[in-house]
């Protein structure tokens, strides 16, 4: 979804509403309405003046012991004696099963074994907060792991928000959970406070946010410092001493969302025992809630001007440098920061409730940068642009929560699998950080990049490259190597001009490189992939992708432990190998997709920093289909991106701001666009005519793609000799003209937001 789309997502967020509501007051909600849509169409661009801003004076700290002395004046401002570690909630063990209708709709009944409910009581102030710990039924070492969480400011206990979703996803995994609402919310329904040396009772009237504003008006002036606060976190404390007990050591993880998010960046801040956290749509920063920004100025809890306090010391009139006890900053940091911690703020880039837009590239690269100084722990951030609502989508669930909390997203899908808890380092710096996850900056990857001047496409041969061992040169693959300044083509060697029965030329195949050092303008073959076979005796190796990421090449390419005689036969895996230069490769895993016979994997990395996987599936009809992944390695199955007609050899291209997906439709070669390189649009067909030049005289099949500078080409393979009209040509499939292929390169244009291509731009006639 792009920026433009965002006031539909909102009208249809709020639709609903609307009509639920009483005549007397739509006139008053479509005023509402309207001047939210332009608040928001104003915050989806980063102001002017913001874009030198200087969020260093918003952290005073910059050594471990200097954070860790910010981290307890913060916990003394809200616990005079510190940290309450030895405080326990009441409990009541293995509440009636009922109590799912009452308090916990949405969460899978069969996925829970026992239920405990917890009475946090913050002493003395006699105040009741209920939270739940589920109990996983499913028996593993998880169970020793506790998952926080919080749904905050929800105005109904089915308002989950994805919730539910998080919940039953770890409770499948055997995490035990611990669920929690926010003061006077959900099922917290205690609202009165004793106030300290017989000061009389607070009554607490109204619910929600609404409260929260009524306890800061009424315990403000009775409450010393950040008193106020421990209604906020302390029942979350006491529920962590209550797991410890029983699990010593344990590892806990918080999720968040709203005010639930706002309360999983705070409560890690203070308590280091929450390993991992993941605050979603909870908080922005104060300079980042006024003018030039929108202003967002609803919960009070985020306001309190002796915590986050922040001035203006340079008189320009936005707030730049910390002041009260702990600046948001400090506290995104010290949420992060320690021996084995990690923090993924999560933001929805086009939230139709609150911290939306892109104000995060403000200090969205300074955060991680702080807490990698000091050397312990992690900070991160993710964008959200998949869709336009206030909740914590699959798509976050499937690449950013599950991934780093239980080690594989998938695992909840494979009865009786183990524990696969990855190490602290293993997902964390895969997570989009800074502005990979906007617009802003974006550059993507997984095909080849090279600098304009780097290939002359109007002095290219035609054909570019025949093999000279079977003249069976299919499938391109093409690699820009920076290093060597040198374009690298890897390609399917079909055994062409061998008289072998059936269609057992399409197999037994290597992978052939040819490489150019001239701009492209000759080709010489350099042989084929080394180090590739697995040791059998039948092994057919077919369409690869081939890219360089961080120093190491990645190739992912099609297997088939078979040779086939009469007809096309054994099914296809994608196999992963890497390389520290373009010829010499080894293995390094199976790619777990989800299905057990697929082929022509095609890859490219998303904004929010995953990798996506594209591959033929087959099935009654092949189509494509596709995955993601945070590492190159854990895949998560996504919804098919087309299937309206059958293809092969999908491959995306990232050019001019969109994803372009490229297939073989066996007539040419089909055309979608996607702005978020998931969801697709039919754009065009090209190469769908024979061309002019040698060789180039039937439909481009199998494509594969590349920029040089802002142009883009596609690379084809050709079956030169077979007349357009295919089968009633009365050629014999046995016959060389048949067979062979040759490879070809054309230039990409986009004309009036359609993708076309001249194959005979650069032709010459002689």
């Amino acid at each position: 979804m792009n920026n433009k789309e965002l006031p539909f997502g909102i009208i249809q967020a709020c639709a609903d509403e609307l009509h639920r509501s009483s005549m007397n007051t739509r006139f008053l909600f479509l005023a509402n309405l309207l001047a939210m849509l332009v608040l928001v169409q104003a915050a989806v661009a980063l102001p002017p003046q913001m874009a030198g801003y200087d969020p260093s004076k918003q952290i005073r700290f910059s050594t471990p012991a200097g954070a860790e002395a910010k981290r307890q004046e913060l916990v003394h401002f809200i616990w005079a004696n510190g940290l309450p570690r030895n405080t326990l909630s009441a409990v009541t063990r293995n509440i009636a099963a009922a109590m799912f209708d009452q308090y916990l709709p949405g969460i899978e009944r069969n996925l829970v074994a026992a239920v405990d409910k917890l009475d946090a009581d913050i002493t003395p102030y006699d105040f009741h907060s209920i939270s739940y710990l589920l109990h996983p039924l499913k028996t593993n070492a998880n169970n020793g792991r506790l998952v926080i969480y919080h749904s905050g400011h929800r105005r109904a206990l089915t308002d989950w928000a994805g919730g539910d979703d998080v919940i039953n996803r770890v409770l499948a995994e055997g995490f035990t959970v611990l669920v929690m609402d926010m003061p006077v919310t959900g099922f917290n329904t205690g609202h009165t406070i004793v106030l300290p040396n017989g000061a009389g009772v607070v009554t607490i009237a109204k619910q929600g946010s609404d409260a929260h504003r009524e306890m800061f008006q009424k315990l403000i002036p009775a409450l010393p410092d950040g008193t106020i606060f421990r209604f906020f976190l302390e029942p979350i404390v006491q529920g962590i001493n209550y797991f410890l007990q029983a699990h010593p050591g344990a590892e806990v993880a918080m999720v968040g969302i709203s005010g639930g998010g706002w309360t999983a960046t705070l409560a890690p801040a203070v308590d280091i025992r929450i390993k991992q956290s993941f605050p979603v749509a909870g908080s922005y920063p104060l300079y980042c809630r006024t003018k030039p920004f929108p202003t967002f100025s609803h919960d009070i809890e985020q306001y309190y001007d002796p915590l986050y306090r922040e001035i203006d010391s340079d008189g320009d009139g936005i707030a730049d440098t910390a002041a009260g006890v702990a600046s948001w900053l400090e506290i995104y940091a010290l949420g992060g920061l320690g021996p084995g911690r990690r923090q993924v703020q999560i933001l929805n880039f086009n939230d139709t409730c609150c911290f939306f837009g892109d104000a995060f590239k403000t200090y969205s690269n300074f955060v991680p940068g702080v807490v990698q100084k000091l050397g312990q722990g992690e900070w991160a951030f993710h964008s959200d642009t998949t869709h336009a609502r206030h909740w914590i989508s699959k798509e976050v669930i499937n690449t950013v929560i599950l991934p780093c909390v239980v080690g594989s997203a998938d695992a909840s899908q494979a009865p009786g699998a183990k524990n696969t808890k990855q190490p602290i380092e293993a997902c964390g710096s895969h997570v989009s950080i800074g502005l990979a996850s906007a617009e802003g900056g974006f550059q993507s990857g997984g095909f080849a990049q090279a600098p304009e001047a780097a290939l002359d496409i109007a002095n290219a041969p035609a054909p570019l490259f025949r093999d000279p061992v079977f003249d069976g040169a299919a499938d391109p693959s093409v690699l820009w190597d920076a290093k060597e300044k040198a374009w690298y083509i890897f390609y399917t060697q079909r055994r062409a001009n061998q008289k072998l029965p059936g269609v057992s030329w399409y197999y037994d195949t290597k992978i052939g490189i040819a490489k150019s050092t001239d701009q492209g303008r000759s080709w010489s073959y350099v042989g084929t992939a080394q180090g590739m076979s697995r040791g059998l005796e039948a092994e057919s190796f077919w369409a690869p992708h081939v890219f360089e990421d961080n120093g190491t090449f990645h190739m992912f390419v099609t297997f088939v432990p078979k040779i086939a005689i009469k007809e096309f036969s054994g099914k296809g895996q994608i196999l992963h190998y890497t390389g520290r230069d373009p010829v010499h490769w080894k293995f390094s895993d199976t790619a777990d997709v989800g299905w057990d016979d697929v082929i022509d994997p095609g890859l490219v990395k998303l904004r929010d920093g995953r990798w996506l996987m594209v591959f033929r599936e087959d099935r009654p009809q092949p189509r494509t289909a596709m995955v993601t992944s945070l590492d190159l390695q854990r895949w998560t199955r996504l919804k098919d991106v087309i299937g309206d007609r059958p293809h092969e050899a999908p491959v995306v291209l990232y050019w001019r701001s969109k994803f372009w997906l490229f297939v073989d439709e066996w007539r040419g070669i089909g055309v979608y666009q996607s702005d978020d390189g998931i969801r697709y649009a039919r754009n065009s067909l090209i190469l769908d005519r024979p061309g002019k030049r040698a060789d180039d005289h039937y439909l481009g099949s199998h494509p594969g793609v590349a920029l040089a500078g802002d142009r883009a080409f596609v690379f084809y393979h050709c079956h030169t000799d077979r007349a357009a009209a295919g089968e009633a040509s009365g050629q014999s499939r046995d016959s060389l003209a048949y067979k062979r292929s040759s490879l070809q390169v054309a230039e990409l244009e986009l004309r009036d937001g359609i993708i076309v291509c001249d194959r005979d731009k650069y032709w010459r006639k002689k």
